[in-house]
């Protein structure tokens, strides 16, 4: 089960001096619950030599101000500290009477310090702190805004001065002191530390079982710490928690009012193929197509805030860009794949290329893509040579060195996460197609259900309630590249996103032809055309400035 740790904070009583400098009690003056214990919260332990290497926990990042900017509170997990008080592998967030933050980095003995990238964050943001032990005497602490994909971190190495035990792993709220004084404890009232795991060489296990220990100062305990259950198993429940609020905005009628087109398209002499596209035309007489592919479970409203930015942005006398936004076929108003052959994304590359010789731009043009879009872009780009190419998705390549950055690495970790956690939707999708569309279309709840975590869990930030439903229009599926690892000998750019789904390393895209644009941005993920519209906007028009000639 999912376990949190709850720590209500009583009436805090009495005023202390405010200290210029902090300092943390480390080893608390207690001996089995006597005496004062500056912490409290929750403790795994286990004799020395159990080998706690790896303690995590998140908090959601508390939202108040007005108070006293003397007072304050620190949340932290660590490795050691109660038993063992040699020394202690922690991180954590201090929260000020006045709303203001600091989030810390220590191996105790030594001093609390900054991490030397700063961490953005903001009330209401997700927090995840993980301390990990390379052994006694070296280790890594990180803290994740899980809300925005950023992340910060610092290494430790040769702390042979203070080498751990490894017996005690922690989820802690901390009071202060300067020279042994506690100083005004805030009151954060109610705070939980959920998705708690502690390693150790012989497996994992959550806060559940863990010793308790509240704050005693003076003869008065300030605190009322427990371990709980929220219910949620490892494999989350999916939509079930987050359906709710969004239900009556599915149920509610709604309109979509968009200048839109459908064209024939020929896929074969006795199969025409009807696409459905948006579009946004200049007058200017050298402007530059470009053609904008969505993936799943997106659609083409996507791409309508860039849309908007380059109608806002420019004149149709100035547009400098002819763009195409089309559906897949079987998305929106397209119409669905044959049923009496296969169908593949090198189907759809022909139908898209011809697309674009039909609206005349046969001499030239930009594609872009995310997802399936990007595998369709790939094979525009491999296979017609009026196509240059931006897009998203490119598998792993064999053979390379590994000079990953780190978030890159991380990046690689989403991904996995993705495969073990996310991904049975696809199989189900790619094997049994009429079964799940018979359930999903008979009601909007069923599809917001279904499509709705996605954008949820592959975003920064929630998508409009329409850009979601408009999936329930979707009659047909786009099956994969039959050569994934084609080579492009096109320019193509790059831009990497950290909640994408699998962002490419560098090194990865760029062997996989002529890479001359590659983008690391701090936030975004698989819809970052709605997520970050200026963004990709303005990636897309440095790279159109590089290549086109």
């Amino acid at each position: 089960m999912r376990q949190s740790i709850t720590l209500a904070l009583a009436t805090i009583a009495g005023v202390f001096a405010a200290p210029t400098t902090y300092s943390h009690v480390g080893g608390n003056s207690t001996i089995e619950g006597q005496g004062d214990f500056f912490w409290g919260g929750a403790v795994q332990e286990g004799p020395q030599g159990t080998g706690w290497n790896f303690v995590q926990g998140s908090v959601v990042v508390p939202n108040f101000k007005g108070g006293d900017p003397r007072q304050s509170a620190n949340m932290w997990v660590g490795i050691d500290g109660r038993y063992c008080s040699s020394a202690i592998l922690q991180t954590g967030l201090v929260a000020y009477g006045d709303g203001s933050f600091w989030l810390w980095t220590e191996w105790w003995k030594n001093e609390m310090q900054n991490y030397e990238s700063g961490l953005t964050f903001s009330p209401g943001d997700t927090l995840r702190f993980t301390v990990h032990a390379q052994s006694t005497t070296s280790g890594t602490t990180t803290v994740e805004n899980l809300s925005t994909g950023q992340w910060v971190s610092e290494n430790y190495t040769s702390e042979n001065d203070f080498p751990l035990c490894e017996t005690d792993a922690e989820w802690i709220l901390e009071d202060w002191t300067q020279g042994g004084v506690p100083v005004p404890l805030y009151n954060w009232g109610t705070i939980s530390i959920f998705d708690t795991i502690a390693k150790n060489p012989n497996g994992q296990v959550t806060a559940a079982g863990a010793d308790i220990v509240n704050i005693n100062i003076n003869g008065q305990t300030l605190t009322q710490s427990n371990v709980q259950s929220d219910g949620t198993r490892y494999f989350e429940q999916g939509s079930l928690t987050r359906l709710p609020p969004s239900a009556e905005k599915a149920i509610t009628p709604f309109e979509v009012h968009i200048p839109q087109k459908r064209t024939k398209t020929p896929l074969r002499i006795d199969s025409p193929q009807d696409i459905h596209f948006v579009s946004l035309f200049s007058e200017k007489k050298d402007a530059i197509p470009l053609i904008l592919l969505h993936g799943w479970p997106g659609n083409f409203l996507e791409f309508l805030p860039i849309l908007e930015l380059l109608r806002n942005n420019y004149t149709p006398e100035t547009l400098p860009y002819h763009v195409i936004v089309p559906s897949l076929p079987g998305y929106a108003f397209s119409s669905p794949p044959p049923l009496d052959r296969d169908f593949r994304t090198g189907d759809v590359a022909r139908i898209f290329n011809r697309l674009m010789q039909d609206l005349g731009f046969g001499n030239g043009y930009v594609v872009q893509g995310g997802d399936i879009g990007s595998k369709v872009a790939r094979a525009m780009a491999v296979e017609y040579e009026s196509c240059k190419v931006n897009y998203c998705i490119m598998p792993e390549p064999q053979g390379i060195v590994d000079t990953l950055s780190q978030p890159e690495k991380q990046g690689l970790k989403r991904t996995a996460d993705f495969v073990r956690l996310g991904s049975s939707y696809a199989l189900q999708q790619a094997t049994k197609p009429s079964t799940l569309s018979f359930a999903l279309a008979s009601n909007p709840l069923s599809l917001l259900a279904w499509i709705g975590e996605k954008f949820l869990d592959w975003t920064d930030k929630d998508p409009p309630m329409d850009t979601i439903l408009e999936s329930r229009f979707t009659s047909g599926n786009v099956g994969t590249h039959e050569d994934p690892k084609s080579h492009i000998n096109k320019p193509f750019g790059f831009s990497w996103f950290p909640k994408e789904l699998a962002p490419t390393p560098r090194s990865w895209a760029a062997t996989t032809g002529n890479l001359v644009f590659y983008r690391q941005h701090d936030a975004g993920g698989h819809f970052a055309a709605m997520e970050q519209p200026e963004v990709l906007l303005q990636d897309i028009q440095e790279f159109i400035s590089q290549v086109w000639e």
